[in-house]
């Protein structure tokens, strides 16, 4: 005899029996939840780069943390010596505060990962390397991990009137025709974070190889550069295009006009040439790069070998510094 239930009583059980939904959704929050802890636990590389960059709110988007002390061991490989990323209090990559220009001939170097110095410690970037090689240059370093040609023009915009650099060097990587990055708040999120590089290494490199070389990217570059060109222009300030793929010099020549004023001028600098062979850690150029780097910088602003990193008869408030001033 088949059983009658009671509208209360079917409400009731069904109280008593979650959904499917509901399990569902329970199941993927708790996993999500152990995902999160576990790649906080087991895997923190990624988070070095939370911890080195923020959300700035400007025109940038995202630049290094400042007065920061990181201790690094790589990311992608560990590295064989592992090393420290450090800020000043304005967030270059320095162990010390920058002021107004002094004595020594000032160089500010932009660009990526590869001029922030990734895989090197601070006094084997080819910024210390120039200081130690001629004592009369100060070289600044704003390479910020991550930045394309768009965050680039961004940065020289912002630090020229502050830092006054009297020339600039722009190391330009394959990565700057890319899509400027977005730093959001779900970076703060490990599971998040390694998503997206996974996404980022497989399906997004297929897009980016496949657009890099476009017509539309190509412009885009040589608007930027032309920009910086301009800004550099203005202040008088002589610029260096180093190129780490040679190639991409053709594209600055045949889009961007050059310099207008008779005392400006840009220069094109063959990084590849040099350093192609050199070995990598953690996919970026070690201490022998930087060092090579270095001595050809110094040559491409002095136009001799001799070890020289500043212009020749170079002077500041009329007095002039022989080879050999100390800082």
């Amino acid at each position: 005899m088949p059983r009658h239930y009671s509208a209360s009583s079917i409400d009731a059980k069904s109280l008593r029996r979650p959904s499917r939904i509901v399990v569902f959704a329970a199941a993927t929050i708790l996993s999500l939840a152990l995902g999160e802890v576990g790649l906080r636990v087991f895997s923190p590389k990624l988070a070095k780069l939370r911890e080195l960059v923020e959300i700035t709110g400007d025109e940038r988007g995202f630049a290094p943390r400042p007065s920061r002390r990181i201790d690094f061991d790589g990311v992608f490989e560990r590295l064989t010596h592992p090393i420290v990323w450090q800020t000043n209090s304005a967030g270059l990559r320095a162990d010390h505060e920058v002021g107004q220009p002094g004595k020594r001939f000032r160089v500010a170097t932009y660009g990526d990962s590869e001029t922030f110095g990734w895989s090197v410690a601070l006094e084997d970037t080819f910024q210390r390397q120039m200081e130690a090689r001629d004592p009369r240059v100060e070289v600044l370093n704003f390479g910020v991990p991550g930045y394309q040609v768009i965050n680039v023009r961004k940065q020289l915009e912002r630090t020229l009137p502050q830092f006054k650099p009297d020339l600039a060097i722009y190391l330009v990587n394959k990565n700057d025709f890319n899509e400027p990055p977005q730093l959001t708040s779900w970076s703060q999120s490990h599971l998040l974070l390694h998503l997206h590089f996974l996404w980022h290494f497989t399906v997004g490199k297929k897009i980016r190889l496949a657009t890099r070389d476009g017509a539309d990217r190509l412009v885009m570059f040589a608007d930027e550069v032309d920009l910086m060109t301009h800004r550099l222009e203005e202040r008088d300030t002589p610029f260096i295009l180093a190129f780490l793929k040679w190639k991409n010099r053709d594209i600055v020549r045949d889009y961007v006009p050059a310099g207008r004023s008779g005392r400006f001028h840009r220069d094109y600098v063959n990084v590849k040439e040099i350093i192609d062979n050199e070995p990598k850690e953690d996919i970026h150029y070690a201490a022998s790069a930087h060092r090579k780097m270095a001595v050809l910088f110094c040559e491409a602003i002095s136009g001799s070998a001799d070890g020289s990193c500043i212009p020749p008869g170079w002077e500041r408030n009329g007095q002039r510094y022989a080879q050999g001033d100390a800082r």
